[in-house]
């Protein structure tokens, strides 16, 4: 291999990770989730008023709170670390209050994740080969490449993770200084996501185990690297432990649902189990579709009976979940040479391995979670790497032009060329399949999961003549309030000062009987409802969902209602 091809290999790598990641940002996913809409604002308040706007109860006058600069923020009484906001401050500024800017710090830190891959894997094997698979394999990955495109926290996991392990061992193998920068960047991603705090933890113990003799020999600077990780990482960790950063984990863990002790061990040892399901790596992924593009081959095979022919084996062959199908038997070769080799590199990647679902394994919502469990990435994509350099090798015997005895056999070869072709055919096939279904299918069918409709609506109620007295929301849609104020672009500093009593913007509570509460709507304002709400009036206007036809569509995502 010539000594600039690694670099154009690269290049060409990276190029393949920002367009599945950059293409269509501002559309696909095909509307900004509540959270998104949060972080969006929050990040635009920021930059215009220097803090942040939240709601203590339900928003409307006086309930409305502002704080400036905060650490953590309060989403309707769940506090989420405020990293991302602040990342996303200059693209806010750049781009405007859009989509695409609160979605670009995802897209980049996912582009980053994919180059570090790169030099991690080079560091643990020092084969520039093996690297440049791993790095392919993170930038095609469709765990990876759904949540690198929309707003979420958790993005941020693998990349801290990973450039603070690349840190960890340049220090291990030449300076020791560097654990010091490793252990500021464990020290950041402890307040990247929640899932990161009990990780991190458990992570740099086992760092500890396999590495305790280096650390040990260069001890000044281990105690140096911890106290600098314990100043970063103690108050949040306080802050998880109190009444309000662990409100979120007291409701949704396994200890939550009280029951003994031998069943929350049962819960939590399925719980974890689940996370290494085919069903979950390969085939469907997280039942969620915010959390996983199906593949079209999983739609197919698993919707209907399977029989065996030409068709459904091909289809079964490209198949994906959180991972491709053809990379099950590199991971599990990958597995067993670790295993059998068990240097220090192989015993971190087989730990890091059974530690990952640790953290997603202690909720008891949503098992498997894939954003819970995303602290598996980049190690899935390093162990397939090595199980794919393993077979390259096998197929691709040395030449031994010195023994005569022992000489390389024609059909040999030709048998490793013609199965190594099969392979990337399928692989290629699988990708192209995972390609069109995320840019075709995908935004068709993830809409509902995405709060699809409530741009549309709002978009007519703003156009609409004369304008209303009073615009009410269904209580229906969660975080209302966020996404008003990021898709009408009202000035924070008019929030703050007025709340929402100069705004013509009505948040209905959930569960209200809309019938009984029709008369007591102001005249001449409309009413945004999601179907069946209200089944006694005719809708003046109603929004649909994406349809994969060009035919009449009749799934309704919202309906309005005028009041005359």
């Amino acid at each position: 291999m010539n000594h600039r091809s690694p670099v154009y290999l690269l290049f060409l790598i990276i190029a393949l990770a920002a367009i599945l990641r950059l293409y269509s940002l501002g559309s696909n996913p095909p509307a900004l989730f509540r959270d998104e809409a949060e972080k969006g604002y929050t990040a635009y308040s920021l930059l215009k008023t220097g803090g942040y706007i939240y709601f203590e109860t339900f928003p409307t006058g006086s309930h409305v709170r502002f704080q400036p600069f905060p650490l953590f923020c309060n989403v309707f009484g769940v506090y989420t670390s405020a990293i991302y906001q602040y990342l996303d401050v200059p693209f806010v500024a750049l781009f405007g209050l859009t989509v695409f800017a609160t979605r670009a710090p995802a897209c980049l830190a996912g582009i980053l994740t994919v180059l570090l891959t790169f030099f991690l894997a080079k560091r643990l094997w020092n084969n520039t080969r093996l690297a440049l698979i791993a790095s392919l394999l993170l930038a095609i990955s469709p765990w990876h490449v759904l949540f690198s495109r929309w707003a979420l926290q958790g993005i941020l996991v693998p990349m801290f993770l990973t450039i603070a392990l690349l840190c960890f061992l340049k220090g291990v193998e030449q300076r020791p200084r560097y654990w010091l920068l490793a252990a500021l960047l464990f020290g950041i991603s402890f307040y990247s996501y929640a899932v990161a705090r009990l990780f991190i933890p458990i992570f740099l113990l086992l760092l500890c185990l396999v590495y305790w003799r280096r650390l040990g020999e260069a001890r000044p600077w281990a105690l140096g690297s911890l106290d600098l990780f314990l100043i970063l990482a103690v108050p949040v960790f306080l802050f998880t432990l109190s009444a309000q950063g662990g409100s979120r984990f007291e409701r949704i863990s396994i200890f939550a649902l009280n029951l003994p002790w031998y069943k929350t061990l049962l819960l939590f040892l399925g719980n974890y189990m689940e996370h290494y399901s085919p069903l979950f790596l390969f085939f469907k992924g997280d039942e969620l579709t915010r959390h996983s593009v199906q593949s079209l081959a999983t739609m197919q095979v698993l919707g209907v009976p399977f029989h065996l022919n030409p068709k459904s084996v091909a289809l079964l062959l490209t198949s994906s979940g959180v991972l491709y199908l053809f990379e099950a038997p590199f991971l599990i070769i990958g597995l067993i040479r670790l295993a059998r080799r068990r240097t220090q590199t192989d015993l971190l990647l087989l730990g890091w391995f059974l530690l990952f679902p640790v953290g997603a394994s202690l909720t008891h919502e949503g098992v498997p979670h894939a954003l819970r469990s995303i602290v598996a990435l980049p190690m899935l994509q390093l162990i397939t790497a090595m199980g794919i350099h393993t077979v390259l090798k096998w197929l691709n015997p040395p030449e031994q032009p010195d023994q005569s005895d022992r000489p390389v056999v024609p059909h040999v070869k030709r048998v490793a060329r013609t199965v190594l072709l099969c392979l990337v055919i399928v692989a290629c096939i699988a990708v192209l399949l995972f390609v069109f279904n995320l840019f075709v299918l995908y935004p068709i069918y993830s809409a509902p999961d995405w709060q699809y409709g409530v741009k549309e609506a709002l978009e007519y109620t703003r156009h609409h003549s004369p304008p209303p007295v009073q615009i009410y929301l269904s209580g229906y849609i969660t975080f209302a309030p966020y996404l008003v104020l990021f898709y009408e672009k009202i000035q924070p500093a008019h929030v703050k000062a007025n709340g929402f009593r100069s705004l013509p913007y009505v948040f209905m509570p959930p569960g209200l009987n809309m019938e009984r509460f029709w008369p007591q709507i102001s005249s001449n304002s409309l009413v945004v409802l999601y179907p069946q709400e209200l089944k006694s009036k005719t809708p003046v206007y109603e929004v649909f969902f994406p349809s994969y036809t060009s035919k009449p569509r009749t799934h309704i995502a919202f309906q309005i209602f005028k009041k005359e």
